[in-house]
């Protein structure tokens, strides 16, 4: 009588390269993906960038009290304010993953016997390439989130006109303006008091805080494929 087979099947598991995947599908659904979590968080956002901004609790006393008088004040569209240009980020998205995949295939002769350093480098560079293209539109929307019209704490007003209270750069907000007017003159703002490099206030910040959190979470992310690999083919 013959006695079952003790032989551990072979077990594949496959990692999904950047050659294997269908750009035409993957390129728009991410960046769909990506718009569609913007839209949702932006307004906690533009409110978190103003509470920041503001001196000692003298325009907002906290999260509910932005949400409900920016939405008194400015309307749905004020929580929104610069979402448009922020917007733009989305296709950062696509270029980060680009860059990612190309670093790979370019250091893979040099760095093939260790993927987790290889995944670092190309985590990094690819955070990078991102910043360089987030920083410009995250600089101009920021401008427009702290052009907000509001009141004090104590108008009781219910003229629609109110004074602006955040201008960063002294630009006074023209309601008979359209958003890309305003933002043309944000932009011509910036270039005429910092020049080209005002576009990039704080981008070392940026490239310091985002290139090692994405180095890391891409070399932890082979690490633990590999083990999981080790743990599927020992468990059988």
């Amino acid at each position: 009588m013959t006695e079952p087979s003790t032989i551990a099947p072979t077990i594949h598991i496959t990692t999904i390269e950047w050659d294997m995947m269908d750009k035409t599908k993957f390129l728009p659904l991410s960046m769909l993906s990506s718009f569609c979590v913007r839209c949702t968080l932006y307004p906690l956002t533009l409110i978190k960038t103003r509470l920041q901004i503001q001196k000692h609790g003298e325009m907002y006393k906290g999260l509910l009290d932005a949400a409900n008088r920016i939405y008194y004040t400015e309307g749905m569209s004020g929580l929104y304010r610069g979402f448009w240009v922020s917007s733009a980020q989305v296709f950062s998205g696509a270029a980060y993953i680009g860059a990612y995949e190309q670093t790979r295939y370019l250091t893979a002769p040099y760095l093939q016997q260790w993927p987790e350093i290889r995944s670092m480098v190309a985590g990094g560079v690819a955070s990078v390439f991102g910043q360089t293209i987030i920083v410009p539109f995250d600089v101009v929307s920021q401008h427009l989130m702290m052009l907000g019209l509001s009141t004090n704490n104590t108008s009781n007003s219910t003229d629609k006109k109110k004074m602006v209270f955040f201008r960063p750069l002294g630009i006074h907000l023209d309601i008979s303006k359209s958003k890309f007017h305003t933002t043309l003159d944000i932009t011509q703002c910036v270039y005429q008091q910092d020049g080209f490099k005002g576009f990039y206030r704080g981008y070392v910040a940026s490239v310091c805080t985002y290139a090692p959190n994405s180095a890391l979470w891409w070399s932890f992310y082979t690490i633990f494929q590999g083990i999981k690999v080790y743990t599927a083919l020992f468990s059988v």
